[in-house]
């Protein structure tokens, strides 16, 4: 199979909106993304494709986790999140059609259903248990099918890791890789005579240049390049095999709640040439079932599996708020295997993407109405927007907002961390504060509601219920509240900005004064067309490696 190849000439023959996330053109490595985060610099990110989404709780897989795939054999192993450890394990098999093929169980309880994947060479599945320390094989029968009796497991204590959150093999069976996330390392293990992990070889890679933490591994079966993802960052990590950057991709505007386990496959498009490979990401949505089941949702509707399996799920400023059917994957309430087209090194465009936090107690802020009141400027928390009896005007600003004049938003969205729980019919309305330079908010009467607001105005109607406490909640698409912002004569790269809240109802977020580290956040990404962006681009630093036999 030749490298990845994004056909924007077809219309994809799916009941999908195509989400365009943005492209990354003649930038093959650059300066590691903590640094970048860390100086306040954009991240350039490169492209993703939402092609379809697959919902394979009609085969008993609602939250699925856990995904691998087998090449010869066009199979697809799906794990279930919520599977105990103390269980066998059940692994259903479907084909990327969707056809169903068998359902086994495996006497090897996981405690992580991300930590599966397929051994092509070998022609078998691998499991892995933190808890056991141990690895585990499982191979097929004489129909091709998973055999439960061909289990073997092995113990690998001397391999001395901390938690596995993925694993991954390369096709020719010479190098199993573990991510262990709670080391920050990659772990490439040289496999003693192809199959045996007996007396394997092990060289560390560190990855805690990443500054975050990452879940999920897979290898892209052309280019040998490691993809690792960061779920509260939504980003998703290319990576050579040595470990060293090669370039990320935005995942923010796919509306993923809990990212999980990573595949790569051929396309299910059947437009699309043989040699077109997507990733497979699953998103188990569990964060959205609990505080559906809170609100009380029926038991039928929460155990439905509704057609079509390819849902339609437009990612616009009504997602959040808007509910069109009773379609539980349309909103959200079951989980879901995500098919992307991913743009490779070299591509034509790119965009660069940014997030910022409140970072000063003068930057978030309360305003009674119709008092005027700003006497809470250093409260612990954020109420949207019903205190008490009195509603009130909510403002948020963000400093050293780095978009340069001319650029254009393509997303742009705030994110609150839950306080308290509430259910109660919420509406917001948000707008911009209209000034080259937002100031900080004070205690003067009236400084939310008395600054001039944008003409732009972005409405998140009907909020689900916020009812798990410091769960991120994330506003509908405000870009054009951002854009005519950053489009006055007077912006400079590196203002700062603020939106100011109002509407009914209330949620609860977390202030700057009650948790710092808590505040509210703004994504950004934005396009730019600069003759060159090279001098920002350069190579990452090599990770530590250090290289370990060990013995049995």
């Amino acid at each position: 199979m030749q490298s990845l190849q994004i056909a924007y000439r077809r219309s994809i023959v799916y009941r999908r909106q195509i989400v365009l996330v943005s492209l990354l053109v003649g930038i093959s490595l650059f300066t590691q993304s903590a640094a970048l985060a860390d100086a306040g610099q954009p991240m350039p990110t490169a492209a993703v494709r939402d092609v379809r989404r697959l919902y394979p709780s009609e085969w008993g897989v609602n939250y699925v986790d856990g995904v691998a795939y087998a090449v010869a054999l066009n199979h697809l192993f799906l794990l279930d999140k919520t599977q105990q450890a103390t269980d066998p394990t059940r692994i259903v098999t479907i084909t990327p059609f969707e056809d169903f093929v068998s359902s086994v169980e495996v006497a090897f309880p996981l405690d992580d259903a991300i930590n599966i994947t397929f051994d092509e060479h070998s022609r078998r599945l691998l499991l892995f248990n933190n808890r056991a320390n141990e690895l585990a094989q499982v191979g097929l029968d004489a129909n091709q099918l998973l055999d439960p009796a061909s289990l073997v497991r092995t113990e690998i204590t001397p391999w001395n890791v901390n938690k596995v959150a993925g694993l991954t093999i390369d096709p020719a069976g010479d190098y199993l890789y573990l991510l262990d996330s709670g080391a920050q390392e990659l772990l490439r293990i040289a496999l003693a005579g192809g199959s045996d992990f007996k007396g394997a070889t092990i060289t560390r890679l560190d990855l805690a240049y990443l500054n975050h933490t990452v879940r999920g591994l897979a290898i892209h079966p052309t280019t040998g390049h490691l993809f690792v993802a960061s779920p509260t960052e939504h980003l998703l990590y290319e990576l050579t095999t040595a470990g060293q950057f090669v370039q990320a991709h935005s995942l923010w505007r796919l509306g993923i709640s809990a990212s999980g386990g990573l595949a790569f496959a051929p396309s299910a498009d059947q437009t699309d040439p043989p040699d077109v490979i997507h990733l497979l990401l699953t998103n188990s949505n569990l964060p959205l079932v609990m505080a559906a089941q809170a609100a009380d949702l029926s038991p039928a509707m929460l155990n439905t599996f509704y057609l079509p399996l390819v849902q339609t799920k437009e990612v616009t400023g009504e997602l959040y708020g808007a509910d069109t059917s009773n379609d539980l994957a349309s909103q959200g309430l079951l989980g879901e295997v995500l098919e992307l087209a991913l743009c490779a090194p070299g591509c034509t465009q790119w965009a660069w993407t940014i997030t910022r936090q409140v970072a000063h107690s003068e930057d978030d802020a309360e305003e009674r109405i119709p008092t005027g009141d700003m006497s809470e400027l250093t409260s612990s928390d954020l109420e949207l927007i019903r205190e008490a009896k009195t509603n009130q005007w909510v403002g948020i600003r963000f400093q050293n907002v780095t978009i340069p004049k001319g650029a254009t938003v393509t997303y742009a969205a705030l994110i609150f961390e839950t306080d308290e729980t509430g259910n109660t019919p919420t509406t917001l309305l948000i707008r911009g504060d209209d000034t080259d330079h937002a100031e900080p908010f004070s205690l003067a009467n009236y400084d939310i509601s008395s600054r001039v607001s944008t003409g732009a105005r972005i409405s998140w109607q009907d909020l689900p219920a916020w009812d798990l406490v410091d769960e991120n909640n994330q506003t509908p698409n405000l870009a054009p509240v951002v854009q005519e912002i950053i489009n006055r004569d007077g912006w400079r790269n590196g203002n700062a900005l603020a939106f100011l809240i109002t509407g009914s109802g209330t949620r609860i977020a977390e202030a700057y004064d009650g948790e710092p580290t808590a505040a509210p956040r703004l994504l950004l990404e934005y396009t730019t067309w600069p003759a060159k962006v090279t001098a920002m681009v350069e190579a990452s630093p090599v990770p530590t490696v250090v290289t370990q036999p060990t013995t049995r």
